[in-house]
């Protein structure tokens, strides 16, 4: 059979014609996804969220960063499905080759999908910002280049060069698609996967590139190209769907298609992305249905990323955004230093995001250091595999540690926190000047952001007006514990030093909880050695006569 090539209008593809290739090509693929859904990473996501934080109310419908990635997916195959099928005649849909290449390309898509997301960190974007502060102060020039050689070996030297990251006085940064693609490419080569039968480099390509922030440039592979599009799509009109109850829609310039439902918006989207790519080709990033969705998002967005008046709090993103990467940067800098306390292998322990996918967790044996990592590496692997509650609740027990036997973390002081409302007022600042043409000055750029702060409440619901209000409650709440912490934290100091044992462990478990329950593998030990003793118990017993008859 001669080469097959579909094309219609400006868009060509050449399909593979090699059968045997094509078939051990896609059962590889299948073990990938297989690999990549049950890995601890993958489902670490259910337990952290997009535009919203989990409140007290368990019953409220929160996205989580997985469900993100699982409305992608599909969203994703049908339009490169439909470009495919719009660039086959009938008779070559029918065909063979037609089919498995389809179904390659329909999997490669998948795969990405899924794996896009696979490490960010909890707490969303902001602990993001706390582990790149945390990486840039890295300074030990050996592991610095160790990292840089395994980031070359990922994602290849040119995508390193473009970051900036050649040269002897480099420092590093983290961003999740780069993380995402780290640990996709750690789950490969661990797992059982023939490489020589995929294109593993591609995967990596299509996960780095649906970062616009780090890949500036629309990618060429269309694959690429439609899970940078639809991985933005979603997330804009999903995190409208979230949070629309708080926001008065008198407030949108296009009223018509913020009354749209999220399905006709999403349909809206597909058919001009297939329309895109017939016509030119490629969907580049100037799309008019993209930079429609993109001015959407700015007429809602600041229900997202509101700031009060103190400067200091997002309205949807975070309980408490300032606490949140506080807690993020000690938990990085304790295991940084204290390495020999992370663990080697462990249970994934996720705690799900909404009570209605809690039946499909369960937990998943995974390696996760390796002795060729550097300190920091393994310390930022070690925070990725937590969800947000498992990060908290590691943070109180490393407090509880600290309080009664003078070693952990100590508890967050109200200087961190006002550095942090800082180092955001001056992001928020440096972002709203980078979009004005006109230049305004530090000071006048505050104020203006301030006032129209002040300004967003009026466009809010009554239920967005309680949000702000729950929400300043629980930062109340989160400043009176650290306020005991301190207090726990001086009593014992101060027992330690006159050697008198008046540590009132009691009180300290009620107000951070009970100590913490055993890990699954411990768990299953402990089990396992009551079983056998048992067992040895009915063995030596004078009444075990039954137990041989029922052998």
């Amino acid at each position: 059979m001669e080469n097959m090539l579909i094309n219609k209008g400006k868009m060509r593809i050449e399909l593979e014609e090699d059968k045997d290739k094509l078939n051990l090509e896609i059962e590889e693929l299948l073990k990938v996804k297989n690999m990549l859904i049950n890995s601890s990473s993958y489902k670490s996501l259910y337990g952290k969220t997009t535009a919203r934080e989990q409140g007290e109310q368990k019953q409220e419908r929160i996205r989580s960063r997985l469900e993100h990635s699982e409305n992608v997916s599909p969203l994703a195959q049908e339009v490169v499905a439909r470009i495919y099928d719009e660039c086959a005649t009938e008779e070559q849909k029918k065909s063979e080759i037609f089919i498995l290449n389809k179904t390659k390309e329909l999997l490669y898509t998948e795969i990405g999908s899924l794996a896009h997301d696979l490490g960010h960190t909890p707490f969303g974007h902001d602990g993001e910002k706390s582990i790149s502060q945390f990486m840039e102060g890295v300074d030990d020039r050996e592991e610095i280049d160790r990292m840089i050689q395994k980031r070359i070996q990922c994602f290849g030297r040119d995508y390193e060069e473009q970051q900036g990251h050649m040269g002897k006085e480099v420092a590093l940064s983290f961003e999740h698609n780069e993380q995402s693609a780290l640990l996709f490419y750690e789950l490969l080569h661990n797992g059982e996967i023939n490489l020589d039968c995929i294109d593993a480099n591609r995967i990596i390509q299509i996960i780095l590139s649906h970062s616009r922030k780090r890949v500036r440039k629309c990618p060429k592979d269309l694959v690429a190209q439609v899970v940078r599009h639809m991985d933005t799509v979603e997330s804009r009109i999903m995190d409208f769907c979230e949070i629309s109850e708080y926001i008065k829609l008198e407030q949108f310039e296009n009223k018509s298609y913020a009354q749209k439902s999220a399905k006709e918006k999403m349909d809206i989207i597909k058919e001009e992305l297939v329309r895109e790519a017939i016509e030119k080709g490629k969907i580049d990033d100037n799309m008019k249905a993209l930079n429609e969705v993109t001015q959407f998002r700015e007429d809602y967005k600041e229900a997202i990323y509101f700031l009060d008046l103190s400067g200091g709090k997002g309205l949807l993103t975070s309980e408490n955004i300032e606490r949140n990467r506080v807690i993020i940067s000690k938990l990085l800098e304790y295991y940084y230093t204290n390495s020999d306390e992370m663990h080697t292998k462990y249970y994934t322990r996720v705690t799900p995001i909404n009570l209605e996918i809690e039946e499909k967790i369960h937990s998943v044996h995974d390696t996760l250091q390796s002795k060729d990592k550097t300190g920091a590496e393994k310390a930022v692997d070690f925070i990725i595999s937590m969800d947000n509650e498992r990060a908290r609740k590691e943070y109180l027990r490393l407090v509880k540690q600290r309080i009664v036997t003078g070693k952990g973390i100590e508890p967050i002081t109200p200087e961190e926190i006002k550095d942090v409302k800082r180092s955001q007022q001056q992001e928020r600042i440096e972002q709203w000047r980078g979009k004005q043409e006109q230049s305004h000055t530090v000071r006048e750029a505050r104020n203006i952001i301030r006032d129209k702060d002040a300004n967003f409440v009026q466009e809010l619901t009554p239920e967005g007006i309680e949000t702000i209000l729950e929400t300043r409650r629980k930062i109340k709440e989160d400043a009176e514990l650290d306020s005991l912490l301190y207090k726990e934290m001086e009593k014992a100091d101060c027992a330690r030093k006159e050697r008198r044992e008046v540590i009132d462990i009691e009180g300290i478990n009620q107000k951070l909880g009970e100590t913490p329950k055993l890990s699954e593998e411990e768990r299953r030990k402990k089990s396992a050695i009551q079983l056998k003793e048992k067992w040895q118990k009915k063995q030596v017993s004078p009444d075990n006569k039954h137990l041989k008859e029922e052998r």
